[in-house]
């Protein structure tokens, strides 16, 4: 790891409260997760995820993770890592051995957007089956954080697209799909996030590792859903008090993208996301947390 420049970042984190509700010792009270809890969290994970096409699978990693960061001072920059590796490993990733390549990068930079459009200049084959809008969507990203991710269908098995050098189109071989799997998957080949250095100050090392873990493990849009407490509003500058960590909803959010099948449709893997999310949430705090 590479660390470049000096930026204080508070060490102290705030834990959130618990809400106890108490009961009638007498009475014996039964509650349960209500429909209306399950349709608004459904709501807010189709609004989160970025999903254009809900009949098809939705991006994860399937490879091991390699991680590293640069940017910051050396002691900043393994605290970050060491949360994101915990992150990554509570979502059920496998890590890669040393000398890996990495495909999970968190660099902090002075200027993003000059930086991510200097990629996309640079780097274009990174960018060749990306559409012009998304790719401007990614360069002109608002305020201090840019990301970069480089996706692909392939096979359920993991098989790649080859290209027929007759006709120059793309084939890939797959087998028949059915109503609930499909025959291919989308595989994430690598991820890049950027920070700008001057959103740092204010900021936690436990929270920027979490927004980051978030942004980069599964493609989500950036900005947060209302009425959802979220790490994403970290950067957010309408938002008073952002959480000191991953909350239910994005734990739930990454435990549930992780787990089963990496070929299931979007509509039943969005569900099965915020079956898990409501779950988590009243596990930790109770069903009615909003």
């Amino acid at each position: 790891m590479l660390a470049v420049g000096a930026v204080a970042l508070p060490s102290s984190v705030t834990a959130q409260d618990a809400a106890t509700t108490p009961t009638d010792r007498a009475t014996i009270v039964v509650t349960g997760r209500s429909k209306a809890e399950k349709e608004r969290v459904s709501a807010a994970v189709r609004a989160m995820a970025q999903q254009r096409d809900r009949n098809e699978p939705v991006g994860r990693f399937a490879a091991p993770i390699c991680f590293a960061t640069a940017g910051l001072p050396q002691d900043l920059l393994a605290s970050i890592a060491d949360r994101v590796i915990a992150d990554a490993q509570l979502a059920g990733l496998q890590l890669a051995g040393d000398g890996c390549r990495p495909n999970l990068l968190l660099i902090f930079v002075n200027d993003g957007r000059a930086d991510m459009d200097w990629l996309r200049t640079k780097h274009s084959d990174w960018f060749w089956r990306m559409d012009l809008a998304d790719i401007h969507r990614i360069v002109e990203e608002p305020g201090p954080v840019h990301v970069f991710t480089a996706s692909e269908i392939v096979s359920r098995d993991g098989e790649r697209m080859s290209v027929d050098p007759q006709t120059d189109v793309p084939q890939l071989n797959v087998s028949i799909s059915s109503n609930i799997v499909l025959p291919v998957r989308r595989d994430i080949q690598a991820s890049i996030m950027l920070i700008d250095r001057v959103a740092v100050p204010g900021r936690t090392a436990i929270q920027i590792a979490d927004y980051a873990a978030l942004r980069t493990l599964a493609m989500i849009r950036p900005q947060p859903v209302q009425g959802i407490d979220t790490i994403m509003s970290l950067f957010n500058p309408t938002s008073a008090s952002p959480p000191a960590e991953m909350t239910a909803f994005d734990r739930g959010y990454l435990k549930a993208l992780y787990a089963g099948a990496g070929n299931e449709r979007a509509t039943l893997k969005l569900d099965r996301i915020a079956s898990t999310i409501v779950a988590e949430r009243a596990a930790e705090v109770g069903p009615d947390r909003p």
